[in-house]
């Protein structure tokens, strides 16, 4: 904690740059608010759950899903190549540099239905590598 006592600005600006995949989820769950103070509550819903770290990773998805909306689900990470054939809705990660890096975005049928940011270079320019595939326990 002395980190963000320190330097509070720096932590939410790495949490900030962190929490697509966060963000894709709660699209998933149909929990989408329409307000920043709505995105704050689930960000701090999540953190005293411990189900994200304070650098806005997801540490644990299906206990982020349950702590948000009560339902216990599975999430199996797959390696694909192309977003054609994915249902979801799921959080696909883009990226250029073979997944070591990227951004998550929200497929559906085919499309992608969400995307936290407003323009995404490993969308634009990247390539779909994985997916996470969410389904009722």
């Amino acid at each position: 904690m002395k980190r963000i006592t320190n330097c509070p600005q720096t932590v939410i600006q790495e949490f900030n740059n962190n929490t697509c995949l966060f963000m894709c989820y709660i699209y998933c769950c149909g929990l989408l608010p329409d307000t920043l103070e709505g995105w704050l509550d689930y960000y701090s819903r999540a953190l005293k759950a411990k189900c994200i770290g304070e650098d806005g990773f997801v540490l644990d998805a299906e206990k982020l899903i349950f702590c948000l909306t009560g339902r216990k689900v599975s999430v199996t990470k797959k390696a694909i190549q192309s977003i054609e054939e994915i249902t979801g809705p799921y959080p696909v990660m883009y990226s250029m540099n073979g997944g070591k890096s990227g951004h998550f975005v929200v497929v559906e049928n085919g499309k992608i239905v969400f995307n936290p940011l407003e323009v995404s270079q490993n969308v634009n320019k990247g390539e779909p590598v994985s997916v996470r595939e969410i389904r009722l326990a």
